[in-house]
């Protein structure tokens, strides 16, 4: 848990937090890579791996949002928590967006939303939309670091595409 003081985070805090945010969006491109793809390298994705992974880049994609677009928390690791506060950034997660309710109820919780407001899921589509979409906010967020959270963050991404790491080969920039 973060020492907060103040709802303010120390930057040793932020440092180690880094490692966190990198690993999770690295199961983020690994899950969807392999979603999209329908394999992993020339492995097929066959029933119940393809949808487990499917799943686990879901999940993904509802953490990564909330990390780009929510308010920092106290205990809640935010990209501006990395970012100039005066800059006005914004992160285009439109497609994400029209889904994010509907998952959060449908994989987060076990709810009478999915009785009473049920949102068909195919995934076909979309899940490569998604995809897209959170790799073009990651180029963006990295482009708008500041130091010492960018040396910290390509340090981090340096080692998740180390020879023999299971994220090896990944689009991680």
């Amino acid at each position: 848990m973060f020492k907060t003081v103040k709802n303010r985070v120390t930057e040793e805090e932020r440092l180690e937090a880094v490692h966190h945010v990198v690993h999770d969006y690295a199961n983020l491109v690994s899950s969807g890579t392999m979603t999209v793809a329908g394999r992993y390298q020339t492995t097929g994705l066959v029933p119940p791996v393809n949808t487990h992974v499917g799943h686990a880049f879901l999940v993904n994609c509802r953490k990564m949002y909330e990390f780009f677009l929510y308010e920092p928390s106290k205990d809640d690791i935010r990209a501006k928590h990395f970012l100039t506060p005066s800059l006005a950034l914004t992160f285009d997660l439109l497609n994400w967006g029209t889904w994010h309710n509907a998952m959060n109820k449908q994989l987060m919780h076990i709810t009478f939303t999915r009785v009473t407001k049920p949102k068909q899921w195919e995934g076909h589509d979309e899940n490569k939309l998604f995809l897209d979409e959170f790799m073009k906010a990651w180029k963006e967020f990295r482009r708008n670091l500041k130091e010492p959270y960018k040396s910290k963050f390509d340090s981090e991404i340096a080692k998740k595409l180390k020879l023999g790491s299971e994220f090896q080969g990944l689009d991680l920039s």
